[in-house]
C-alpha cells in the first residue's frame, strides 16, 4: 500500500480468518475502506467463522437511504458442517483423534 495506496493492480482482495482481530488487521480494514472511497470498482471479501458480519456489513455498506437495491455490502452465509470424532488415548499420554 506503500508504493500504491489505492491498490490498482488489485481488482480484489480477500481477508481470511478476520475474527482473528489485531491492530494491524483492524488497520487494514480501515484503510481498505478508505480505497473504496476512491476506487468503487475494488471488491472486498471479509472471511470469518465468528465475526460479527452485520457489524462488519454496516462498516462496509456505503448506502445511507433505506433503499436495500442500492447497498454496497452485502453478507454471505455458508454453513459449516459437523463431523464426528472420535479420540483415542495411548498409552504414555499420547492421543490419536480419528475424524469420521
Amino acid at each position: 500500500m506503500m508504493a500504491d495506496p489505492l491498490l490498482r493492480q488489485y481488482s480484489v482482495i480477500l481477508i481470511d480468518e478476520a475474527h482473528e482481530r489485531t491492530l494491524q488487521t483492524d488497520m487494514l480494514l480501515g484503510l481498505l475502506k478508505k480505497v473504496q472511497r476512491r476506487r468503487r470498482d475494488l471488491r472486498l471479501i471479509v472471511s470469518s467463522a465468528t465475526l460479527d458480519a452485520e457489524q462488519l456489513y454496516r462498516f462496509f455498506n456505503r448506502n445511507d437511504t433505506a433503499d436495500r437495491a442500492k447497498d454496497t455490502a452485502a453478507v454471505l452465509a455458508v454453513e459449516g458442517r459437523a463431523y464426528p470424532v472420535e479420540v483415542f488415548y495411548l498409552e504414555g499420554g499420547w492421543s490419536l483423534v480419528e475424524f469420521g
